[in-house]
């Protein structure tokens, strides 16, 4: 476990060789992007939430990650989430989200709980 959370840190970024690495916590931070962190393929749980983060990048080869806490940034589509198969937890709520894509939920085989609570999300684009 690494925990950076309650900090300043406005930029995140080479981690190294922390392959064995499961659990990071950078949450209550000042980040703005996702960088530097996909390298840590044995990760399971990532907390980035309480943070500034616009978009969801950068998480391709996380794929033994379980838990994405997101929740608490300034994100507007929920997305850009391949390769993510294990995923069981993903939390989006008191975001900007305007939509969720539904490719992105397609894309999360392993999802078992979504908390997309507190958002502007247009119902209609779960009619389809």
């Amino acid at each position: 476990m690494l925990d950076y959370s309650l900090n300043k840190i406005e930029k995140f970024q080479n981690l190294g060789n922390l392959n064995g690495l499961v659990y990071l916590n950078l949450s209550q931070n000042q980040l703005k992007v996702i960088m530097g962190i996909n390298n840590l393929v044995n990760l399971t749980i990532l907390d980035l939430s309480m943070n500034m983060i616009e978009k969801i990048e950068n998480l391709d080869g996380l794929g033994k990650l379980e838990q994405l806490l997101l929740y608490g940034n300034r994100i507007r589509v929920a997305e850009n989430f391949d390769g993510l198969t294990n995923l069981k937890l993903l939390k989006v709520n008191n975001n900007r989200l305007l939509s969720i894509s539904e490719i992105a939920l397609y894309n999360l085989p392993s999802l078992e709980i979504l908390n997309a609570a507190n958002n502007i999300i247009d119902i209609d684009e779960f009619d389809n």
